[in-house]
């Protein structure tokens, strides 16, 4: 098994922009993760584009050896976005490795047995407050509302949550996020 194509993907959600890495092995197998660079790592998938050519003919199942060759070629600028280009890498590497294995890299541990990963509903209201129109779903205007959604996360099996702060504003829910630079950027 070797690595044949690498590929960055956008999808425009309307208020950010998500980005995957899609790993295709010369026998099918597909390998995928999601990495971000809506906020401050601009250029990211150029990077990973870049570090491509290294990767085409590397057996994806041998991902921490693909990893430190990859450190290796980026020393001189070790860390911030090479980094992150690195993990988007070894995400789609360790999906391909999982698959190849016959679980879900999420269900599979280092000794191969099967074991449940706890996840969480990540901006579990921000989005609901900020975009909820866009996505279809229904809005959230007052702290019961996100008490019901909480409550939705809870019958759907997940046993954590995040959200950003929503503070009320001329009596609606608003989403603030300052934290992310977005404000600086003119976006919210």
């Amino acid at each position: 098994m070797k690595i044949a194509r690498i590929e960055t993907l956008q999808a425009d959600a309307g208020w950010r922009m998500f980005s995957f890495l899609k790993v295709s092995t010369d026998d099918g197998i597909v390998g995928w993760s999601e990495f971000n660079e809506s906020f401050g790592s601009t250029g990211l998938s150029d990077v990973i584009r870049g570090l491509s050519p290294v990767l085409i003919g590397k057996d994806p199942r041998r991902y921490e050896q693909v990893t430190q060759h990859l450190h290796v070629l980026t020393r001189q600028s070790r860390g911030g976005i090479n980094q992150q280009a690195i993990a988007a890498i070894e995400n789609a590497l360790l999906d391909i490795t999982g698959k190849r294995m016959g679980c879900r890299s999420t269900r599979c541990s280092a000794d191969r047995s099967a074991s449940a990963f706890p996840v969480y509903w990540s901006h579990f209201a921000t989005y609901r407050v900020r975009s909820a129109a866009m996505m279809g779903v229904p809005e959230l205007r007052s702290y019961d509302d996100v008490a019901r959604h909480a409550q939705e996360v809870k019958q759907r099996g997940f046993r954590a949550l995040k959200t950003n702060i929503l503070p009320v504003v001329d009596g609606k829910l608003v989403s603030f996020t300052p934290g992310s630079g977005a404000r600086l950027a003119g976006r919210n």
